[in-house]
């Protein structure tokens, strides 16, 4: 059993590994738990999240921010 991802850095994002469908895409914040099962990623400032969201391939539809 995986243990819960913690992410505590300004810019995350939370997507499923196998579709690439972003889930969750977040620019202010604090503390999320992720539930497992869901890849992540978390960075000091929005230019890397951006980066990352188009070096990843990852898709922006229907997502909450």
């Amino acid at each position: 059993m995986e243990e819960t991802k913690v992410l505590t850095k300004s810019y995350i994002v939370i997507y499923d590994n196998e579709t690439r469908a972003i889930k969750l895409k977040m620019l202010d914040n604090g503390t999320t738990y992720v539930p497992d099962g869901l890849a992540t990623a978390e960075f000091d400032t929005e230019q890397e999240l951006e980066d990352y969201i188009s070096e990843n391939n990852l898709i922006e539809d229907n997502l909450l921010e």
